[in-house]
């Protein structure tokens, strides 16, 4: 985390104010009124601090996670997936994560499809049931969220090749990129990534209908048949 240089610069100010202000009180003898200017002063602090909060503290989002849950959801897409992120605010500011996306990447060709969010998935529900997507374990439509400071905000999100868009898995390696746009940023950019190598048998089986899980240790875990 960034040293905080104008919340730094801010606080020694009002510093240098009180000191001075005691200073000028001890030149008069007039230390009846240190007590109403110590407070007056305590009382400009919390307001500037208030009222600069975001310009004095950083939003500072990242994002966690691994884990891959390859689905077939009964919609228009191509190809999704489902992701389990943990988006973590290590800044002291809030701020809106207003969007993210996936970028997959054929390392072996460099071929790249984006896959954009479509809906946040309910995980515990999707896992008891069938391990298809329908209206029950779907929350609804990825939308912005705000972030306070310090704090870890968890989605399952379903990730979809725009509808119209052609995709076809291949066997080879992919680098999944998970881009980010927050209010405080004017480009998205890339938060976190991770590879995986798709095989010939993990295709096979995906292609026969099942739910296909790439864990965060690299190891093709085949979900349960339904």
């Amino acid at each position: 985390m960034q040293f905080p240089h104008r919340l730094f610069l801010t606080v020694s100010g009002i510093v240098a104010a009180a000191l001075l202000g005691a200073f000028t009180i001890r030149q008069g003898d007039n230390a009846a009124l240190w007590l109403p200017l110590g407070l007056s002063i305590g009382s400009l602090a919390i307001a500037i601090l208030s009222a600069f909060k975001n310009e004095l503290f950083e939003f500072a989002p990242a994002v966690l996670g691994s884990e891959v849950i390859l689905t077939h959801p009964r919609l228009n897409q191509e190809f999704a997936v489902i992701l389990p992120l943990s988006f973590v605010n290590t800044g002291y500011a809030e701020g809106i994560v207003e969007w993210v996306a996936v970028k997959l990447v054929h390392i072996a060709d460099g071929h790249f499809s984006a896959l954009h969010p479509i809906f946040e998935v309910d995980l515990l529900k999707f896992w008891q049931g069938k391990h298809y997507l329908h209206a029950e374990n779907t929350i609804g439509t990825f939308a912005s969220f705000p972030m306070e400071s310090k704090k870890v905000v968890v989605k399952s999100i379903l990730f979809a090749v725009p509808e119209g868009r052609r995709f076809a898995l291949v066997k080879g390696e992919y680098r999944f990129d998970i881009y980010l746009k927050a209010n405080n940023i004017r480009r998205a950019r890339v938060l976190h990534s991770f590879k995986y190598s798709l095989s010939d048998e993990f295709l096979s089986e995906y292609a026969s209908g099942k739910t296909m899980v790439l864990s965060d240790l690299g190891i093709d875990v085949e979900s349960p048949s339904t």
